[in-house]
């Protein structure tokens, strides 16, 4: 025999902290039809995790009718981030019948669409992030000019546009990193004194990437060599070839770029690493901005 039916509508909210491994986790509900013994009814909330984590408590909605909305939320979760960590932190949800009316409660649980990963693998702190949601870099040009200009030459006229048609994937061993950098910024890079500020050999994809053209099995001589820098005469920017230019073919480049434009995209990158809790391995994408 059916006692009763209702239709439901469920929303659930994660908010996660990159500086800490304490979370929320919010359940909004609205009663859309109901009839028989679920006219009125209360809910029960418990939590749960995967391994990985801990859940205590729970909370239980008042009683609610046809048309009434509620939100509940609880923090009752505990992460152990001395490793990495990934779970799901789930929620059991039991309508519950009040007093007197006939039937049992009714029991579902809910599950998050993405597991959470919690470390302490970079910055000052451990955190969590939601590791299938793929960040984006910002470079501006304004912060970082002819540095910029560089990784957006390479996004426009290289086959890969790593960072825009392909994510880049970051790699965090240092000594490796520095294998990079020296492969492709090598003797066959010879500075340009006409470059204001410093000439600098800049490399992208980055060394500090699985892309760097270097992990691809490229010399430096092979990469593409640009020279980005401002007409005097128009303000904007250009791009000019240096070296042995460019064909269109090359998986690299490395740019004649002012030390100052070149550190900054350097300290971009460290700060966006810390700040969206990016592993080894990890991608993202990047996106120059004015």
């Amino acid at each position: 025999m059916i006692l009763g039916k209702a239709r439901i509508a469920l929303s659930q909210h994660i908010e996660l902290n990159t500086t800490n491994t304490r979370f929320s986790q919010t359940f909004s509900f609205t009663i859309k039809e109901a009839w028989g013994a679920l006219a009125s009814l209360r809910y029960n909330f418990v939590p749960s995790c995967s391994s990985g984590c801990t859940a205590s408590g729970g909370i239980t909605s008042p009683l609610l009718n046809v048309g009434s909305s509620w939100s509940g939320t609880f923090t009752g979760y505990s992460v152990n981030a001395a490793s990495t960590t990934s779970f799901s932190p789930n929620v059991t949800i039991t309508l519950i019948n009040p007093a007197g009316q006939p039937g049992g409660a009714t029991t579902f649980t809910v599950n998050p669409d993405h597991p959470i990963r919690c470390d302490s693998q970079v910055g000052s702190y451990p955190g969590c992030v939601i590791p299938t949601v793929i960040p984006t870099l910002y470079i501006s040009v304004a912060e970082s000019g002819a540095a910029a200009h560089n990784i957006l030459f390479a996004q426009t006229y290289l086959p890969d546009k790593w960072g825009k048609s392909k994510p880049l994937r970051r790699l965090a061993d240092t000594g490796i990193q520095d294998t990079n950098r020296r492969a492709i910024c090598d003797a066959t890079f010879v500075p340009d004194p006409s470059v204001v500020g410093g000439d600098s050999c800049d490399e992208f994809a980055f060394a500090a990437s699985y892309q760097s053209g270097n992990m691809l099995g490229v010399k430096g001589s092979s990469c593409a060599e640009i020279k980005p820098y401002i007409d005097q005469t128009t303000g904007t920017w250009m791009i000019a070839p240096a070296g042995r230019g460019w064909n269109g073919s090359e998986r690299c480049v490395r740019g004649h770029v002012a030390l100052a434009d070149n550190t900054s995209v350097g300290s971009r990158l460290g700060s966006f690493t810390s700040a969206f809790r990016v592993l080894d391995y990890d991608e993202y994408w990047v996106s120059v901005i004015d």
